[in-house]
């Protein structure tokens, strides 16, 4: 199967928020960027259902992007630095592994 040249997957953030109360808060930001992203017609996203399996993966991104069928994933992770909330997204290029 052809991977598509405008194709992605969000991958679930990290959270590296230690209140239990936001622990959720990397799952928002997740769906809250695949659900943005959808909205561009000429790009191909990737259910989050499908990508939300590879939290904590051990699999390279090779192997994710491989089986999603994707050109693009993006990960990352979400903290809390006093009042201020931070994503920190990191687009992976899967034909090379480039961030």
């Amino acid at each position: 199967m052809e991977v598509e040249t405008k194709s992605i997957a969000i991958l679930p953030f990290d959270n590296y928020i230690s209140d239990p109360e936001k622990a959720d808060y990397g799952d928002i930001i997740t769906d809250q960027v695949t659900t943005n992203l959808s909205r561009l017609k000429e790009l191909r996203v990737i259910d989050w259902n499908a990508s939300r399996k590879y939290r904590d993966s051990e699999k390279s991104y090779s192997e994710i992007a491989q089986e999603l069928n994707v050109s693009f994933l993006l990960a990352g992770s979400v903290q809390i630095s006093g009042n201020n909330l931070r994503a920190n997204p990191r687009l992976i290029n899967t034909h090379n592994n480039d961030i």
